[in-house]
């Protein structure tokens, strides 16, 4: 026997043999078919067998393993023999991919493509290991009840004795919910045991026997009634512990997840799921360094990644866990500190001081190695060099020293004549051949190492901070005036300029140096792309982002200090939030939309603007700017992706070359082209229809500009609306709160959708065209059969809901309305998915619609700015939980553990 048979497809081979070597290596006995046969019937039942014989059975979950016919079979195989299943995530299947009910209602297990396996090992074993004696006895009575089977069920090999009783007590516990179940076979054999044991003691004890059947009877419902109710105190602890989730998002969204997975711990509950979802949505910050009690002016990575140090005026530098946030040693030095980093090999930590020293202490004892006491000024910041034997101290009196990390010597020293003006950071490039210094005067100046010579000063305003490109071939420059200036050094150019609606105060570049993380005036952390300035990301956590912000070694999380005592990781990966397009608070966007390949974006504001960006990186593809013509509400791509259709309130819509710009035709003509908030394409191009919204009447149009045909609506006026899938109906939006059907090829009206409202703003069909999707002014979107007219699902929101649309799948749909943010539901329960919120700050969504591959989210809102977003979070609990295990490293403290799991069992 085995404890765990290994189904997998031969494409991932590679991750199996490590799985293998994992459990192997923790007195795992392991059964994997290496030679990949094709199937026989006697391959069938050699797998067959083993699969009986082990106790776990793990799928290993990729997009090959889900599409081969020998791993279905397997699956199937294990699933009918009722084995433990867990599941193992080698590489995770594109959204919407077929997945096997037995694989889609259990947890699954992600193994990280190269990170540290201990945790999800641990997760496995901990799945295979559960109630591991119910499922030994599992395996056990499968073996036997097999032999009896193929005996012809005689009483030879029947169970006798403990094993009856082991075997009984199992299907008692089953029976009250305890998992592995019995499969038909299993307990007719079990029943067949008792009741030739019963036939062996019937003459000597038949009196006995019926007492004992009685009791056995009465401890089986006892036994259910038991679970009964141990279920229901499960249940209760889960959505406890979920209100308890839902209590800490806004302050500690790490500490929110924790405890929503906890709470699906305690059972399955639709509140720990909805929580879970909250969390992952909030969950920029990770870990929260508390415990000194003055501003902490830096905090920067160990080499690897596993430490952090914080130096803080409260004179105190301290070393945590960057995993756990725990507090690992602590330096007191008595006065406040200034900074304060690691060596190159994570061996040392250099601190400096207001009381003039700089000190070099052992990072792992908390020694003292070296002392330098400067004359007549103070340490500001200090670093190692690349190689680790050198120090360059910056200092209050105008110059940068460069020091012999080990003796203390001094080496070199940068400085201009007469300059005194303090210098408040300084950095080494990475063949540390040259120094970038930032001083309190607002310059920024590059020096030659071997020289001391100075080099140049950055071509930017007045600088805050400043800091080298990873390859030393870019500076980063934060100014005054809250933006920050990428700086190409061999031109001495400014390239990009990082700019939103909040002041830069700090800023540092990701390893490879694409990315800029930069903390905020507003205590937030913002993402950006170095080439082209588009933010990518923006977080808010419990703490405040203001003194320092630096990437991991790993660029996978951000560390920032700050001025109210906390240092904190962010997480990096641009997770939910993927992009931020336009950023400009002045002018609001009125319409958003991807182009049918999702590679680009186009939006509309109130400026009048048609702009066109990258959907990759948000730079800017084509932009058409006001007059162009007037008041350009909004604008969507032909399904062939090579042309724009504009539709605006004062003027007649028209279509351009998506390409270049240049004007196509306008559609102009027909009993009313002016006063037209939206326009779109048939699905094969070869109509347009606009809508009025003074006569309720819609035209449609030839792709050429050519009128077809004006129909007259039953309402006021008309707002949205759509075709059908084929092309052969058109659905309306009513200013009289109905929606209304028409034939596309004879304005025929065929039915009228009673919504009940004042007004409805946008109205779709379903990618099957069965559907009808309706938002309204009374706060609600509402599903409807198409044909019939019925109302099949309504969901709620918080204000009037401007924008609806379906999932390419129709699986889900997405609102967006005047409550600052926009919402995606399910369309067959009505269940919200996942909340897209600008924050405090932002303006009302007036557009949201979904990708082609339905992987992404677009938002446009009255705050400046067009928001794609990862739908991720809309997945079932297994990848949620995924997802969470990937950001969420730390364990619940023991503080928290006592606060919040207090009488719980788990």
């Amino acid at each position: 026997m085995a404890d765990v048979f290994v189904s997998y497809a031969r494409e991932d081979q590679e991750v199996v043999r490590r799985l293998y070597e994992e459990l192997s290596s923790r007195d795992r006995e392991v059964w994997v078919d290496w030679e990949g046969i094709e199937p026989s019937d006697l391959w069938l039942q050699s797998v067959s067998e083993a699969i009986d014989d082990a106790d776990a059975f793990v799928f290993v979950i990729s997009p090959s393993s889900l599409a081969s016919a020998v791993c279905a079979a397997e699956l199937e195989h294990a699933v009918g023999e009722n084995k433990r299943l867990v599941p193992v995530v080698a590489v995770e299947p594109p959204e919407g991919t077929a997945m096997p009910p037995a694989l889609s209602q259990r947890d699954w297990v992600f193994l990280p493509p190269r990170e540290d396996w201990e945790h999800a090992i641990a997760e496995i074993l901990r799945a295979i290991d559960l109630d591991i004696d119910l499922v030994r006895t599992h395996t056990a009575v499968l073996s036997r009840a097999r032999a009896w089977q193929i005996s012809g069920r005689r009483d030879t090999p029947l169970l006798r004795g403990e094993e009856l009783d082991r075997a009984e007590q199992w299907l008692a516990r089953a029976a009250g919910g305890a998992e592995p179940k019995p499969t038909d076979l299993q307990a007719s054999f079990i029943v067949a045991s008792r009741r030739a044991t019963t036939r062996r003691h019937r003459r000597v004890a038949g009196v006995a026997a019926v007492v004992a059947a009685l009791t056995l009877a009465l401890a089986v419902v006892a036994l259910v009634e038991r679970s009964n109710a141990i279920a229901d105190e499960h249940t209760a602890q889960s959505r406890l512990l979920a209100a308890e989730s839902g209590s800490e998002v806004g302050t500690d969204a790490s500490l929110s997840t924790l405890l929503a997975e906890e709470a699906l711990r305690a059972a399955s509950t639709s509140q720990a799921v909805s929580a879970l979802r909250e969390a992952l949505e909030n969950l920029g910050s990770l870990v929260v360094f508390r415990g000194d009690t003055g501003a902490v002016h830096t905090a920067a990575f160990s080499p690897n990644g596993s430490e952090v140090v914080t130096a803080s005026d409260d004179g105190t530098a301290r070393i945590w866990s960057a995993r756990s946030g725990a507090q690992l040693r602590a330096l007191h030095l008595g006065a406040a500190l200034n900074s304060a980093a690691f060596s190159p090999n994570g061996e040392e930590v250099v601190t400096t001081c207001d009381d003039g020293t700089v000190q070099v202490w052992d990072a792992a004892t908390g020694a003292r190695r070296l002392r330098i006491a400067l004359d007549n000024a103070t340490p500001t910041d200090a670093v190692y060099g690349p190689n680790g034997s050198e120090l360059l101290v910056a200092t209050t009196n105008g110059s940068a020293v460069i020091y012999n990390a080990t003796t203390g010597a001094r080496l070199e020293v940068f400085a201009l004549p007469g300059d005194t003006s303090m210098i408040e950071t300084a950095v080494f490039n990475r063949s540390g051949s040259e120094v970038l210094t930032a001083s309190l005067d607002g310059t920024a100046r590059t020096w030659d190492v071997p020289t001391d010579k100075l080099l140049g000063s950055l071509p930017t305003k007045e600088v805050e901070n400043a800091t080298f490109s990873p390859n030393g071939s870019q500076a980063l420059a934060v100014g005054k005036d809250g933006e920050a200036d990428v700086i190409d050094l061999a031109t001495n150019r400014v390239v990009t300029t990082l700019s939103g609606t909040f002041a830069i105060e700090v800023a540092g570049f990701s390893p490879d140096g694409s990315r800029v993380a930069t903390g905020n005036i507003n205590g937030s952390v913002s993402i950006w792309d170095t080439r082209t300035g588009a933010q990518l990301a923006d977080f808010s956590g419990p703490s405040m982002a203001d003194n320092s912000a630096v990437y991991s070694p790993d660029g996978a999380t951000v560390l920032t200090s700050s001025e109210d005592g906390t240092a904190e990781i962010w997480q990096a990966s641009i997770y939910p939030q993927r992009l931020i397009l336009g950023n400009n608070d002045d002018y609001q966007m009125t319409s958003a939309a991807f182009s049918p390949d999702g590679d680009e974006v186009v939006t509309t504001d109130a400026n009048d603007d048609v702009i066109v960006w990258d959907a990759g990186d948000g730079s800017v593809v084509l932009e058409k700017q006001g007059d162009e013509p007037e008041n350009s509400d909004n604008a969507v791509f032909s399904p062939d992706g090579k042309e724009l259709l504009v539709a605006n309130y004062d003027g007649a819509p028209y279509v351009f070359d998506a390409r270049t710009g240049r004007a196509l035709h306008v559609l102009e003509g027909g009993a009313k082209t002016e006063d037209v908030p939206t326009a779109w394409f048939s699905p094969d191009g070869s109509r347009i229809v606009t809508v009025s919204s003074d006569n309720a009447s819609f035209q449609i149009w030839s792709s050429s500009g050519h009128l077809l045909r004006t129909v007259l609506g039953r309402g006021r006026y008309f707002y949205d609306g759509s075709f059908s899938p084929d092309g052969s109906d058109v659905v309306t939006a009513d200013g009289d709160g109905t929606a209304e059907i028409f034939q596309a090829a004879t304005g025929k009206r065929l039915r009228v959708l009673p919504a009940g409202v004042e007004s409805l703003n946008s109205a779709v069909f379903s990618p099957n065209g069965a559907e009808i999707l309706t938002g309204g002014d009374d706060d609600t979107a509402r599903l409807w059969d198409a044909r019939s007219g019925h109302q099949l699902l309504e969901v709620t929101v918080a204000q009037p809901v401007l924008s609806v649309a379906f999932s390419p799948d129709g699986s889900k749909f997405i609102t967006a309305g005047a409550d600052d943010s926009a919402q995606v539901w399910s369309t067959q329960t009505g269940e919200e998915l996942m909340v897209m919120s600008e924050g405090p700050n932002g303006g009302f969504d007036v557009d949201a619609s979904f990708s082609p591959n339905g992987a992404e989210a677009l938002t446009a809102s009255y705050d400046g700015t067009a928001r794609v977003w990862s739908t991720r979070l809309t997945g079932p609990l297994p990848v949620l939980l995924g997802i969470a295990r990937q950001f969420v490293t730390r364990p619940l403290s023991p503080q928290e553990r006592a606060e919040y799991l207090a009488g719980i069992g788990n």
